[in-house]
């Protein structure tokens, strides 16, 4: 491959930073040193999105040349790599170049990402000032993304929420959606400002009434109850009010009482931004807070969906606890891993092995069971295969179909094995699936399977 990096066609450069990414991951970065230096946008391209996946500081004089003799996206690519890297350097860079010439706009989305990350006194002060300096005029993306690098630089929310108070009237979902898609929330604006009426009733937000049912599943009826009639009323106030202190009653004196910094971001910032939105009540504007309601009440469900995961100690947990937290039907978080190598310590791999198996077959589309097959792959077992490999004709969730491929290809040579003597057996469906696990199985056997059943795959899939 790093032979192929110096290759004179710019596809196969392409492919070998794409394949050692993949195949090596950090111990094949050595491969950037010739392909930061390449004169072709694609080349570069794949070699900083390698790069961003395994940020190292002494790549930082590279980019820094990319990003100060570059327009677009590779500038924009070099500057966030930059950012996370927290290379200083990136403000003069970035000064010198808005003064003499003209940002593209795919480059200053990128460079505003890169500010967010950066988050130092000098990149907040500079955030600060694009925000002041967009209205109704400016471009939406141009907003979200100076809201989102706030956020993430840790500035104050007063300043984000005194904004909000001078546009709401024709900006509200538009300031507003940006801080659920950095607590782990994935709504459209759309989505967020769609109303129905039924049969001559009030307008119902779908969301709203989502999220309703939602806190009723999880048993906290009487609160839901609370929250419609609230809803029904316009009392907007009451309903953020009512949030924050269900919200500190539940999540926030836990939190204080554990060490907040090792809880998952997306926790910290959903408290945040709810503290935040009830002190607003006492200065901002009342005719502003309809939107805000709906705001609060998703990022609310997002922390009783993450409950059980506050301040727990892996290390003192038993079996039955990890498995009943890890096979919950919820969003992934970053003590997931935690809770798997606890587990793996604990219990032998024939009984990981078996209730790994049993979610899965209990429960084919629930987010646990997500976890479950991601389980199977740590203990790269063949006896997964032929249970993986079903799981490829089940129309489950793109996530628990991309963990099934993940799991495969981390089994490796067993999984062409089993193949060789089970491959006409299977459906197009799951042939064609396993060709995303075979790509990243390189050995001979792979090939020769490949080659072998080439007619027929090239039918399915060109």
């Amino acid at each position: 491959l790093v032979k192929f990096a110096k290759h004179p066609k710019t596809q196969v450069r392409r492919w070998a930073c794409e394949r050692m990414r993949t195949l090596y991951g950090h111990s094949g970065i050595g491969i950037l040193e010739t392909l930061l230096r390449d004169k072709e946008k694609g080349v570069l391209i794949e070699a900083l999105e390698y790069l961003e996946n395994y940020p190292d500081p002494k790549f930082n004089p590279l980019l820094l040349n990319l990003y100060e003799t570059h327009h677009g996206l590779i500038a924009g690519r070099s500057a966030f790599i930059l950012g996370k890297l927290k290379e200083t350097k990136l403000i003069s860079a970035f000064k010198k170049k808005n003064l003499f010439h003209r940002i593209e706009f795919d480059e200053i989305l990128w460079t505003i990402r890169a500010l967010g990350e950066l988050a130092n006194n000098e990149a907040r002060e500079i955030l600060k000032g694009m925000l002041s300096e967009t209205d109704e005029k400016s471009d939406p993306l141009l907003t979200q993304a100076i809201i989102q690098a706030m956020i993430v630089a840790n500035e104050d929310l007063h300043v984000i929420l005194h904004h909000y108070a001078h546009f709401y009237k024709n900006l509200s979902m538009e300031i507003l959606q940006p801080l659920l898609s950095l607590c782990g929330l994935w709504f459209s604006i759309e989505e967020l400002k769609e109303e129905k009426t039924k049969f001559f009733r009030k307008k119902k937000n779908p969301v709203v009434m989502e999220i309703l049912d939602y806190l009723k599943e999880r048993g906290f009826t009487s609160l839901a109850k609370e929250f419609q009639q609230r809803f029904f009323k316009q009392n907007y106030s009451s309903v953020i009010e009512l949030t924050w202190s269900e919200a500190e009653r539940k999540v926030y004196q836990r939190l204080k009482e554990n060490d907040i910094d090792q809880e998952d971001p997306y926790i910290q910032r959903s408290i945040r931004i709810l503290k935040s939105f009830n002190e607003y009540l006492q200065w901002g504007p009342g005719d502003s807070l309809k939107d805000m309601a709906v705001i609060s009440l998703i990022l609310f469900s997002k922390l009783i969906e993450s409950e059980n995961l506050i301040g727990i100690k892996t290390d003192l947990m038993d079996e039955e606890s990890l498995i009943l937290i890890l096979f919950e039907d919820r969003d992934s978080a970053g003590i997931d891993d935690q809770l798997m190598e606890r587990l793996l310590c604990l219990l032998p791999p024939e009984t990981v092995f078996e209730r790994s198996i049993e979610q899965m077959k209990k429960d084919p589309f629930s987010f646990g069971t997500v976890r479950a097959i991601k389980l199977l792959g740590r203990l790269k077992k063949k006896e997964a295969i032929p249970h993986l490999i079903d799981f490829l004709n089940q129309k489950a969730n793109d996530m628990v179909l991309d963990e099934c491929i993940n799991s495969l290809t981390q089994i490796g040579h067993p999984l062409i094995e089993y193949l060789a003597t089970h491959f006409d057996q299977l459906n197009e469906d799951q042939k064609t699936e396993l060709l995303f696990v075979l790509r990243d199985i390189p050995e001979e056997e792979t090939a020769d399977l490949l080659l072998r059943n080439w007619d027929e795959l090239w039918g399915y899939d060109k």
